[in-house]
């Protein structure tokens, strides 16, 4: 075992030898310290003992977001600045528009999960090298297809592929959460309430709705 790990049933003077060491030569190499719970091992950077043997404050250096991120729809510029942003550096008013701005990617991916999901409904069996071919009928045994690539049981599966054909039916909504206009919780109430209604009055219903929907709750899109 390292004398750079410790865990624990490591020495108490092996731990301070490492710290010592990291005051010394600045950060090295993650260590384990000892937790309350016998043999628990977390493993944290040594610098964060040397930052708070220092008394260095914790998120004491501020990181400034990117102006107008609250404004950004979701891009993969917009993934590349959230992914370089450490949470522990923003204060409270800026968290709100990191997690608010997290959402909306999240929310734009998810649109393009769920529409290649009806994508793959449509494929037929194929080879790695196959051309990207469609079918006019959707495979009847994608659901079990959907449930081994995701690991999913099968009513998980159908709930996905149910929420997937949905959105194809609803482009409007599909393009509200594929912008991050809405989330997936809200999403998925449209489609659920709209679900009973022929193509054109679920399109109607859904137009209607999704213009208030960013701020109003999933019980009072319900409830309209």
């Amino acid at each position: 075992r390292s004398s750079d790990r410790l865990d624990s049933e490591a020495p108490a003077e092996v731990t301070w030898s490492v710290v010592g060491r990291c005051l010394r030569h600045g950060p090295c190499e993650p260590v384990r310290f000892s937790a309350t719970l016998p043999r628990l091992s977390i493993l944290v950077p040594a610098a964060l003992y040397v930052r708070a043997m220092l008394g260095e404050r914790r998120g004491s250096t501020r990181q400034v977001l990117p102006e107008g991120i609250e404004d950004r729809a979701p891009s993969a510029e917009l993934a590349f600045h959230l992914e370089s942003i450490e949470d522990t550096d923003l204060n409270g008013y800026e968290l709100v528009l990191y997690i608010q701005a997290i959402r909306r990617l999240l929310a734009h991916f998810q649109a393009k999960a769920y529409h290649a999901i009806v994508e793959l409904a449509h494929t037929p069996p194929c080879d790695p090298d196959d051309p990207p071919d469609r079918t006019e009928v959707p495979d009847e045994f994608i659901p079990d297809e959907l449930s081994a690539a995701l690991r999913l049981t099968n009513k998980a599966s159908h709930m996905h592929l149910d929420l997937a054909f949905a959105l194809a039916r609803l482009p409007a909504v599909w393009e509200a959460l594929h912008s991050g206009r809405i989330d997936i919780a809200r999403t998925k109430v449209i489609c659920d309430e709209t679900v009973e209604l022929d193509d054109d009055a679920a399109r109607e219903m859904a137009d209607w709705i999704l213009g208030p929907a960013p701020e109003l709750t999933t019980s009072q899109i319900g409830r309209r």
